[in-house]
């Protein structure tokens, strides 16, 4: 590789840089995939650059950059780096050959992206083409002549294979070609009946028809010897994968009914357990005591008091200079309260209630239980001594 080639020194570049090309449309798509041959400085048979036309791309390359600069025209990004680069900066014998072919193609000029120019050897595969056709024969006189070799043939006879007509492409296979390639090793003619496979296929029947056309009874004896032992090996491996296959599917079977069965097994001790698991639930409906409001701090009391009323609260925090953060307001207190949300809050939503972490959902009947409870303890304590009140409240 020669040093300073554009192409093979930073090909990511060059990729981004010929996609600009294509969609600015500066060079048509014929041309385009043949930049990277024509600008490649490490080939050895390369064409001579000349100054002088390198110095008028470059005068001419250097208008188009002004024009960007003063948005008359809008070149992409890729491209505009790399014509302001080209010109201002260091300049290799790779970059000039692209600015000279953008100058020229600019100018409608594509004789240095022709194949003639960037290729050594002029059109070489369209000569190696015509040469090839020259001893092809045209298709029509080609199904003539195969037509009067048919008619020539003396024998002409329909042999039945022991297999089924859908697998006439592994029969190819084990002859080792087709039936045209097979009938040029035996000199004959091979030719499937459509209507009668037809049949067969249809029926789910194991038998091809094939027609056989040759020149004596021996070479008919030949193909049928040939033919009939690969159509009963095709078969009997169709046979035997056809076997694996429905073997499969019964022990397929029978791995679901035992899936199914234990299915329903879990299935019933499951239901078991979520019964008996919802039997120790608490009741979801029930008040959540302590609770307070996370905006306003506001305690709650009970639903019917607290649905209508609107929370009134402070959504930021009180700063070191002792006034809230979100409106600026002079704080009473360094701690939020609910006295300071109630009546300088700034902000007016729904209250957020929740339940506070000492607290739990208590029943209406548990409360009064627990609150009688508390007032046997309390006479308990008024009416006896300083140690039977330690041993009372556990202390």
């Amino acid at each position: 590789m020669a040093a300073g080639c554009f192409f093979h020194e930073d090909r990511f570049q060059f990729e981004n840089l010929i996609r600009e090309i294509k969609i600015c449309r500066w060079i048509p798509r014929p041309y385009i995939n043949r930049v990277a041959m024509a600008i490649c400085s490490c080939r050895r048979k390369k064409r001579m650059l000349d100054e002088n036309e390198v110095k008028r791309a470059l005068v001419f390359l250097q208008e188009i950059v002004l024009m960007h600069n003063t948005q008359e025209t809008i070149l992409p990004e890729t491209l505009a780096e790399f014509l302001y680069s080209s010109i201002n900066g260091i300049c290799n014998e790779s970059r000039k050959r692209l600015l000279c072919i953008l100058f020229e193609t600019k100018n409608k000029d594509f004789h240095n992206l022709t194949r003639e120019t960037i290729s050594n050897i002029h059109n070489l595969g369209e000569k190696i083409l015509k040469e090839k056709n020259k001893n092809k024969i045209p298709p029509v006189i080609l199904a003539r002549l195969l037509m009067k070799k048919k008619k020539a043939m003396s024998v002409k006879e329909e042999i039945c294979l022991p297999m089924h007509p859908r697998l006439v492409k592994r029969l190819h296979r084990e002859i080792n070609g087709n039936f045209y390639q097979f009938g040029a090793k035996n000199k004959c003619f091979l030719e499937l009946e459509k209507s009668k496979n037809l049949d067969s296929i249809v029926n789910r029947i194991k038998q091809t028809f094939v027609r056989v056309l040759c020149q004596d009874l021996e070479s008919l004896q030949d193909v049928i010897n040939q033919l009939l032992p690969a159509a009963r090996k095709v078969q009997k491996q169709a046979d035997n994968r056809r076997k694996i296959y429905f073997q499969n599917l019964a022990n397929i079977a029978s791995n679901e009914d035992t899936e199914l069965y234990l299915k329903e097994i879990l299935t019933d001790d499951f239901g078991k357990k979520v019964s008996a698991s919802q039997r120790k639930k608490k009741n979801k409906y029930q008040v959540p005591l302590g609770g307070h409001c996370l905006h306003c701090l506001k305690p709650f009391k009970s639903l019917k008091k607290n649905s209508d009323k609107a929370c009134t609260y402070h959504p930021g925090f009180i700063s070191h200079a002792g006034r809230w953060s979100c409106c600026d307001r002079e704080a009473e207190e360094n701690v939020p309260t609910q006295k300071g949300h109630k009546e300088k809050g700034c902000c007016v939503a729904p209250h957020v209630w929740r339940i506070n972490k000492k607290t739990y959902r208590k029943t209406h009947a548990f409360i009064e239980l627990n609150t009688c409870m508390q007032d046997q303890l309390l006479r308990n304590i008024m009416g006896c001594s300083s140690k039977m009140a330690m041993e009372l409240l556990g202390v």
